[in-house]
């Protein structure tokens, strides 16, 4: 049964007694519009808190200037909806403060953003609802969590686990399949894509050329079974089990598919436009393929790596301390910067390494001008470069 709330209001006003409600005041406090009346707020004619409170504090009671220029208000005893009907709470919404019982107030979000709300929609702007109780994430936007830059084309997973492309569409490399995915890279004229469950799909076209003669390299038929991490080169593919195994696929014209052979395990890959390289769990790198540069002939120094890159004629490789090697065809394009570096991307003819603060240090024979921004991630491509800033936008 609802609780009736009775409100007594003789020509001068006395005391009277009530069941205190949610809505009780201070009596005497008076704001514009509404006057504290035993405990209760009311309706005043004035919208003029001053006219309502005489300057000792007592409350004018001239019913003129009090509560709808009528008489005080009455409720029907036999109806308690209308019993409690001028008992209610004004409605503050949209003064720009956070009142009881709101959640926000225009652009005031109590400090909310999109991300406290959305696992998914993690930038843009959050909008509080016309009610005040809670947030629309219609202007919240997918953010990006990993990128690749290819010859023409690139392709990024959204923090929905789906895949984006833009670029060249020939060959149908912008096709990306529907689906969740941990990981998409992409070649000269395939992509791929390491689904959530760990299977590989791959599309584009299936064709290499080389002086005119065109082949098949089978580069968008992926292997069956479940994998770790995937890599891809200019015509071919890799991917890492749970055990570190290597699978490869593709173009095999120079033995670049060939990691296999001695039955390593891999800690991670690295593969370049006909060449592909590897970390052991010893931390040794090792290479095979193309060799037109010397960019699979590792120095033999005993050296332990963390992560390698390969391009089309040089492989450059973090070592265990954090410093930078290359080896092969490095023309043009300087020496690594110095420092400790935590990420390594390189293409044809540039390279570009993350510091462990995400600042991109950059070396190569085409020059990246403008302030960059910190990174998460980066990935070179033919002669651009993209990148996913700490806010997890693509650029």
């Amino acid at each position: 049964m609802k609780t009736i709330y009775v409100i007594c209001l003789l020509s001068l006003l006395v005391s009277c007694s009530f069941t205190p409600g949610p809505f009780v005041c201070e009596s005497g406090e008076a704001e514009a519009g509404r006057i504290c009346v035993n405990g209760v707020w009311l309706k005043t004619k004035t919208q003029n808190p001053a006219m309502d409170v005489s300057q000792d504090g007592s409350i004018n009671n001239d019913a003129s200037d009090f509560f709808d220029g009528s008489d005080a208000p009455t409720a029907d005893l036999g109806n308690p909806d209308d019993a409690t009907a001028d008992l209610q709470p004004p409605d503050n919404c949209g003064n720009g403060r956070i009142d009881d019982g709101e959640t926000c107030d225009l652009t005031n979000l109590n400090g909310n953003t999109c991300a406290d709300h959305s696992s998914t929609r993690i930038g843009g702007e959050l909008v509080c609802a016309s009610d005040c109780k809670s947030f629309e994430l219609n202007d919240c936007k997918l953010q990006y969590r990993q990128i690749s830059a290819g010859a023409n084309h690139t392709c990024a997973t959204k923090t929905d686990n789906t895949i984006i492309c833009w670029g060249d569409d020939s060959d149908e490399k912008l096709n990306a399949p529907q689906g969740e995915f941990r990981e998409v890279h992409v070649g000269e004229r395939h992509s791929c894509g390491l689904k959530t469950d760990g299977t590989i799909v791959c599309w584009g076209s299936d064709e290499y050329e080389l002086e005119g003669v065109i082949s098949l390299a089978n580069q968008t038929t992926a292997p069956a079974g479940s994998f770790d991490s995937l890599y891809v080169g200019g015509y071919h593919s890799c991917a890492l089990n749970r055990l570190g195994k290597a699978t490869c696929w593709g173009l095999d014209n120079f033995g670049q598919t060939n990691l296999n052979e001695n039955d390593e395990s891999y800690l991670s890959l690295g593969l370049g436009r006909i060449h592909s390289c590897g970390i052991t769990d010893a931390g040794k790198a090792t290479c095979v393929g193309w060799n037109f540069s010397n960019q699979i002939d590792v120095p033999d120094d005993n050296t332990s790596y963390k992560m390698i890159a390969g391009a089309s004629e040089h492989t450059c490789a973090i070592r265990q301390d954090d410093t930078i090697r290359c080896w092969g065809n490095m023309e043009n394009m300087g020496d690594p910067p110095l420092g400790k570096f935590r990420e390594l991307s390189n293409s044809w003819y540039q390279n570009i390494a993350l510091d462990m603060s995400g600042t991109a240090e950059y070396w190569g024979v085409y020059a990246f001008p403008g302030t960059l921004p910190k990174f998460r991630s980066i990935s070179v491509g033919r002669n651009y470069f993209c990148g996913i800033s700490q806010v997890g936008a693509a650029i």
